[in-house]
């Protein structure tokens, strides 16, 4: 989880770095810009989380300690309509780059080089404190703990891949070599599927 919620009894331990960055569409005016102040994006449609959010109360923080009041001009409860928004150009967004680290490593959204950011949290594994634990659960945790970082840095770097093939070698040929990777199958092998034309006979 993000943030552990205030008031809640909890024992929680980070096991990973947790960046929040703002992202844009790929062909938005600043999206190519070396570095910029927060200001420059005053005049911004900002689409943002839902009240009581940890992502919405780490934005109203980080902004009210650099004087920063966004146009708000949506709000969501869901990340993923908050990447589809951002990628259709409805605006911008702060959100956890690791939600989008696929959509940037295919280029389909970009992250503004704003001064102070990303704003970096952790990501914590967290339980009740009086509640015991179950084998599993405690496995669960060391693990996390152990391996959280390097695996959310494979996951990335992946992304980063995935996306450096696709705009090298195209979609298609991509798309193969992962089926071909995961299922063992030729590469070579695998073709779309047309559909068959259906016939409708009159009764």
């Amino acid at each position: 989880m993000g943030q552990p919620p205030d008031g809640v009894d909890v024992l929680a331990e980070p096991f990973a770095h947790h960046p929040s960055v703002i992202i844009a569409p790929p062909r938005h005016a600043l999206a190519a810009a070396p570095g910029m102040a927060l200001d420059v994006l005053a005049g911004e449609n900002f689409i943002v989380r839902e009240e009581g959010s940890g992502t919405r109360s780490l934005m109203e923080r980080c902004f009210a300690a650099m004087h920063f009041s966004p146009r708000i001009v949506m709000t969501s409860s869901s990340n993923e309509t908050i990447k589809q928004a951002v990628m259709a150009g409805m605006g911008i967004a702060l959100i956890s780059e690791h939600t989008v680290g696929l959509e940037l490593g295919l280029g389909l959204l970009e992250t503004l080089k704003v001064d102070g950011f990303p704003l970096m949290r952790s990501w914590f594994v967290a339980h009740r404190r009086h509640m015991p634990q179950l084998p599993v659960h405690a496995r669960l945790k060391s693990f996390l703990v152990e391996q959280g970082q390097s695996g959310i840095e494979r996951l990335t770097r992946s992304y980063d891949e995935i996306g450096g093939m696709i705009r090298k070698r195209g979609r298609r040929h991509v798309v193969a070599q992962l089926v071909s990777r995961s299922s063992g199958v030729d590469a070579g092998a695998v073709r779309p599927r047309r559909l068959a034309k259906s016939t409708v006979s009159s009764v």
